[in-house]
């Protein structure tokens, strides 16, 4: 199977742009609301470097794309780390972290697609698109450690939990 790098290369930087700026939103949603551990720990950066796994960022989608030949590419960022009890609001305050990066990669998906409507033809603004909705469909699955489950534990009764 042939691998059309003119394809590839532009979803790759679409993902690690839209992970990314995920990861950066619950890093700010984080310090907004209270909690300063991912800035002491240098992730309220913009600076990829400080979001890459090497394995789920780098390794894993290599695998899949070269290796594996596969129609689905999965990847992940190194998630943000989080102190709970810091974070004004509880639960809700949480949750609202839980739903920064997703709400982001939405925010961008739509930004785009109005932009691309106003200018038509630019098949990057396409692959960020279906890059940013994929991650916020995926992400928005209540199942932990996905931003989901932040979301469905805010609104269950504890014994749910």
């Amino acid at each position: 199977m042939n691998i059309d790098l003119a394809i590839v290369i532009p979803q790759i930087i679409a993902l690690i742009i839209g992970l990314v700026l995920h990861e950066f939103a619950h890093a700010w949603m984080g310090d907004y609301l209270g909690d300063p551990t991912a800035r002491h720990q240098g992730r309220l950066s913009l600076n990829p470097m400080a979001h890459i796994d090497p394995f789920t960022t780098l390794l894993l989608p290599a695998f899949l794309i070269f290796i594996v030949h596969s129609p689905v590419v999965f990847a992940a960022a190194k998630p943000v780390p989080l102190n709970p009890y810091a974070v004004r609001g509880g639960r809700w305050g949480a949750a609202l972290v839980g739903f920064a990066g997703p709400a982001t990669n939405l925010f961008i998906a739509i930004f785009l697609a109005l932009w691309l409507h106003i200018v038509p033809g630019n098949p990057f603004l396409g692959i960020m698109i279906v890059v940013n909705v994929s991650l916020f469909v995926f992400n928005m699955i209540p199942f932990p450690p996905l931003d989901g489950s932040r979301l469905l534990y805010a609104v269950v009764p504890p014994s749910v939990r």
